[in-house]
């Protein structure tokens, strides 16, 4: 592929995404015969299509980096989760290649939400971290993001134009032939145990006995990462009245569920759910029949949802509002300055303490931290 087509970066603001199709969809010729690049990059750039082989040359070329600026050494471990839109591990079948390619050992922990990936670096003391997802995008679609090991974060733009030079100027075809050198671990069961403890744990958890008690609660897993853990975790939760839509691999990550239909609303009215697109939002359906079925019994008891994105990094709070029969959708914005003032009046905060958002949350978000005493500062998303 003649440099100058080259972009600078492949990445978007967190990691690359895509419509996704198998390397032998793109024949050397087309019906024409007109011989056409077929390397996964080149698949990439023309066509818009992340294949197999563009992950195991993405996280090749991750490793390399690493090895090359000297943040790790060979046989160091990355760390490689992914969601549930690749049933049949075609795609993590081939990061993990790229990975053992470079020398490094791919630790695989199956599916797991993007947190459990990063956290489960952070406590193996891993040089890195790879999560497969293309997050709320639809079932047809995935991606990749990657964290580092020596400073827990992903990656900043200039860490993504390194990135971009390594897998320009790498040779597919050279690496495609590389033997595997590294090795491969399983510790799906580990890594679950480790993140659940870890959401439980009682520095962590604000989650007491009494937390769940005249609370019905709804929890939309989005067809996706989460669905394995909130099996698990239901029956630690306090004693609540838990129901659990959208854990079907069937259907489809996100189709039908999770935040993407929640994306800046604030109030949905009880007619709304008659209606596309939301008619099909199963969650929000039993959360106004629960809320309905509490009202009529003039019961004291609340309930709320719990929506998430295909990835578990996002989450969503649908109130049902007993006065005007209708939801309320609390964003992460709310959801953030709802655990402020929780934190204040657990007096677990002081005045002057840092409340961190990027440049696309909302400004009554950082008013409300002000006015809660915080010093608020803004970074890029």
């Amino acid at each position: 592929m003649n440099s100058d087509s080259l972009p600078e970066r492949l990445q978007g603001t967190d990691g690359i995404r895509g419509k996704v199709g198998l390397a032998c969809d793109f024949p050397e010729t087309d019906p024409l015969s007109v011989w056409i690049q077929t390397d996964p990059l080149s698949v990439w750039i023309q066509k818009k299509i992340l294949t197999e082989e563009f992950f195991e040359l993405y996280t090749f070329s991750f490793c390399q980096n690493l090895i090359d600026s000297g943040w790790s050494e060979l046989g160091d471990s990355i760390i490689v989760g992914w969601d549930t839109r690749d049933p049949k591990g075609i795609f993590s079948d081939a990061a993990i290649r790229g990975i053992r390619k470079s020398g490094l050992t791919a630790v695989s922990i199956g599916v797991q939400p993007t947190p459990c990936v990063a956290l489960y670096q952070l406590s193996r003391e891993a040089a890195g971290a790879v999560v497969l997802t293309a997050s709320h995008n639809p079932s047809e679609q995935n991606g990749i993001k990657i964290f580092l090991g020596h400073t827990g974060l992903k990656l900043f733009p200039a860490d993504d134009i390194r990135l971009t030079k390594t897998i320009c100027s790498t040779d597919f075809k050279h690496l495609k032939k590389t033997p595997l050198q590294g090795e491969v671990i399983d510790e799906e069961v580990l890594a679950r145990k480790f993140f659940k403890n870890v959401m439980l744990d009682s520095f962590n958890s604000w989650v007491s006995e009494r937390s769940f008690q005249k609370t019905s609660l709804v929890i939309d897993a989005a067809n996706g990462a989460f669905i394995p853990l909130l099996k698990q975790m239901i029956q630690e939760l306090g004693g609540a009245d838990v129901i659990l839509c959208n854990t079907s691999l069937e259907n489809g990550i996100n189709h039908n569920c999770g935040v993407a239909d929640l994306e800046g609303r604030h109030i949905v009215e009880a007619n709304e759910l008659s209606q596309e697109p939301l008619c099909h939002a199963e969650a929000l359906i039993r959360i106004l029949e629960e809320g309905r079925r509490k009202r009529e019994q003039n019961s004291e008891s609340i309930t709320v949802g719990l929506v998430l994105d295909g990835d578990g990094d996002r989450c969503f709070m649908p109130v049902y509002d007993p006065q005007k029969d209708r939801i309320i959708i609390i964003d992460g914005d709310g959801l953030a300055i709802l655990q402020l003032l929780w934190l204040k009046q657990n007096q677990k905060t002081r005045e002057g303490q840092l409340y961190l958002n990027t440049v696309e949350s909302s400004l009554e978000a950082s008013r409300s931290a002000l006015k809660a005493g915080c010093f608020v500062k803004q970074c890029a998303v």
